[in-house]
């Protein structure tokens, strides 16, 4: 040390000697022989010929560890101080705030940031971490409800992907609880003695279902989905050790290990495999995007209900309900009403709603008329968003007293591309394939123990996706029939056996070669026409002549049988395929051979999936707890042999892929107009009559000649007269005759 020595009595024991000052020294405790003072600096080697003596007696004190959170713009790192290099990483151009801290909240003197020498092996090291191909793919993330007792991937929320690039990412997600058929939105409340309710869906899963490589699953456990599970308790854990009420990770789908858990993997996991970190969920209930809302924000003046602007409000809101601008006298109507209302109530609140339900009970709000061009604009918002048009559209309406078809083309695109022609999509889809049959088919867990709940909705959804596919990919609606392509998500995937699909996420995939692609392989036709037991021909092979060829045939008569069950040996109650069944039954004479011979063939051809969509060679039969042991979800072996051969116009067909095949070839016209039948049918909101019959040819030869796109279907419709004035108006007539139809 150097400096100056104020004048004192060193010989004093009284006198405290600091010599030198070390940041984080100790005080030195003890006795000097001898303290030496030099007027000159001593050089280096001078300081180290004095201190060897003592070398021998001086250990240094080890350090305890320290750690050391690095803030690097915005990103936190976390690790052992006194080390050679704390991390190294790729830092973004511009400025960059760096902070840091260690210890009991102290900050570091001084941070070092040096570049590495892009040929370093370093460097090479670096580049070649972050280059790895299992840490830089997306991570496949999905949310879900669940009861918390058990904890099972079972209400999907939404599936997100979350893309490999540094920094935060933001995902929102928007719903209602309701919406999740048995999530419970009754509080949690403290007294509460069942707050677990196995029937009240209360907590929150995030799983990752990226494919772990080297990582066995655990096994499923009744209706369970196998995960790893990983509890945010670890970091208590970890701090405080288990408490009651904490519960670590493990290998199993819920929190006890037993036969299917193990230590938790997930450290290692993601080493190897990428991962995402979650930093923070938020929750905003109710939602809305500004206060007051949209919906009470419009009555407002100067953010007060007044009885002096209300009926200017309410006038702007008739002509929103009523989708048009109002002509004076429905504006005179509208202040007459509000007037009167606020005359016999005591409040301008109650005279308020009372005049907006009048307005909402008017028919003008209730029905869509065929009148001028901007009911065209709602009939079309109605048939695409399943929504009042917006602004853009009834300018489009005012701006011409006919739209030109150019003009309605170009709307539909528009429409189209707003996230709100997903309703048109669902419910167009649930409305063809018939998600209703789909909903009240109960698949009965004796024949399928493995079958759990949602996975009808994932079957809905495939359709849904399959659908959306086609229309916003352009691709020809031929696909309907059969298809080199599916559209499915992980538990779909693991459902149908196809290989390499780990996501919640619906994405497009190669068909398998068993069952290839279409719609007659999806899962919700194939339950939705069963009996939720076993295979439904004449119910398949209805929705076959019905929904996708546009022939639907005649209701049968009240009062028709069953048909019987022989056995295959012609003794009553024993084993039997359904084509066996239906010959035997035509045999005796009956009257139901005219109809069932165009029916039954379509859906026999299907004999070799089962009611939940899976192939098949034998018919599933229920045990006889009479006689046997066996537990009530074991189905008995020894079933009778699917026969699934049929001759439909003298073709000889055996099995699903030949009878789609058959369609391709042989039906695509009768596809055709049966899939523009049912598209006009829902686009005018009625069902189609005998007077129809030449538009649906004329708008179908217009569909064949796009290339069965979805999209040139719908431009065709808009802009046909049928869907302009109706099927009575003389420019309907014109526009027939044009196309060669009278």
């Amino acid at each position: 040390a150097s400096g100056a020595v104020a004048p004192t009595n060193l010989d004093n024991p009284n006198v405290a000697l600091h010599i030198g000052r070390i940041q984080g020294s100790q005080l030195f405790k003890g006795q000097m022989d001898e303290v030496r003072f030099y007027n000159r600096a001593l050089d280096l080697k001078e300081i180290h010929a004095l201190l060897k003596p003592g070398k021998q007696f001086v250990q240094e004190p080890p350090e305890p560890p320290q750690e050391l959170t690095l803030n690097l713009g915005g990103r936190e790192f976390t690790g052992t101080i006194h080390q050679p290099a704390f991390l190294g990483l790729r830092l973004p151009k511009g400025p960059l705030q760096v902070s840091g801290r260690y210890g009991e909240g102290l900050a570091p003197h001084r941070i070092n940031i040096t570049p590495m020498p892009a040929e370093s092996e370093l460097a090479a090291e670096y580049r070649k971490f972050e280059q790895r191909g299992t840490a830089r793919m997306p991570q496949e993330l999905a949310i879900y409800l669940d009861q918390g007792v058990d904890n099972k991937l079972y209400k999907l929320v939404q599936a997100i992907s979350v893309s490999p690039r540094e920094g935060p990412q933001h995902f929102e997600i928007f719903g209602n609880l309701r919406d999740h058929l048995g999530v419970s939105t009754d509080p949690i409340l403290p007294d509460d003695p069942h707050p677990h309710d196995f029937v009240k869906f209360r907590t929150l899963i995030i799983a990752n279902h990226n494919e772990l490589p080297g990582y066995q699953m655990p096994a499923r456990h009744r209706m369970t989905e196998p995960f790893f599970c990983v509890r945010a308790d670890d970091q208590w854990i970890e701090a405080f050790g288990y408490k009651p009420g904490l519960g670590g990770s493990n290998r199993g789908d819920s929190n006890e290990e037993r036969s299917r858990g193990g230590a938790p993997v997930y450290s290692e996991v993601m080493k190897t495999h990428g991962h995402a970190m979650i930093k923070k969920i938020e929750f905003e209930s109710p939602y809305h995007k500004s206060w007051p809302p949209m919906g009470s924000a419009q009555f407002l003046d100067q953010g007060r209900l007044t009885p002096e602007s209300l009926p200017q409000k309410l006038k702007s809101f008739a002509a929103k309900a009523w989708r048009r601008p109002l002509d004076p006298a429905e504006a005179s109507y509208v202040e007459k009403v509000i007037a009167d209302e606020l005359v016999v109530n005591d409040s301008a609140i109650n005279a308020l709603h009372k005049t907006v339900v009048t307005i909402l009970s008017d028919p003008r709000f209730l029905y869509l008329r065929q009148s001028n061009e901007y009911d065209l604009v709602s009939r079309l918002s109605y048939f695409l968003w399943n929504g009042p048009p917006d602004e853009t559209s009834l300018a489009l309406a005012a701006s011409s007293d006919e739209i030109p078809a150019a003009a309605l083309e170009r709307e539909v695109d528009r429409l189209l591309a707003d996230q709100r022609s997903k309703r048109f999509i669902e419910n167009f889809v649930a409305d063809w394939i018939g998600f209703s049959m789909v909903n009240q088919t109960a698949v009965d867990p004796n024949f399928y123990p493995q079958f759990r709940t949602h996975l009808k909705d994932y079957m809905k959804q495939e359709s849904i996706e399959f659908f959306s596919e086609i229309l916003f990919k352009d691709l020809s609606c031929l696909n309907f029939l059969e298809s080199d392509f599916v559209m499915v998500n992980g538990v779909l995937a693991e459902h149908y056996a196809i290989p390499g699909v780990h996501t919640q996420r619906f994405t497009h995939v190669a068909a398998p070669k068993s069952r290839g692609g279409g719609a007659l392989a999806q899962g919700s036709v194939l339950l939705a026409y069963s009996t939720g037991q076993d295979a439904h021909a004449v119910n398949r092979g209805v929705w076959i002549r019905s929904r996708l060829l546009g022939d639907p045939p005649s209701d049968p008569p009240p009062g028709v049988p069953s048909l019987p069950e022989p056995s295959s040996d012609g003794k009553p109650g024993g084993p039997a395929s359904i084509k066996q069944r239906f010959e035997a039954h035509l045999k005796a004479g009956t009257t139901c051979y005219d109809c069932h011979k165009d029916i039954d063939p379509w859906g026999v051809a299907m004999e070799g999936f089962d009611a939940v969509g899976l192939p098949r060679t034998k018919i599933k039969l229920l045990p006889d707890f009479k006689k046997s042991d066996l537990h009530p979800s074991i189905s008995q072996a020894g079933g009778g042999t699917v026969v699934k051969d049929v001759v439909i116009d003298g073709q000889a067909i055996d099995g699903l892929l030949p009878l789609k095949q058959f369609l391709l070839e042989q039906r695509h016209g009768q596809f055709a107009y049966g899939f523009t039948r049912h598209m006009l049918s829902f686009a005018l909101g009625r069902p189609l009559t005998y007077r129809d019959d030449q538009t649906v040819l004329a708008l179908q030869t217009e569909f064949e000649e796009s290339g069965y796109k979805i999209r040139s279907l719908i431009k065709a419709i808009v802009t046909s007269s049928v869907f302009r004035q109706g099927s009575q108006s003389k420019t309907h007539e014109k526009w027939l005759r044009q196309r060669g139809h009278r």
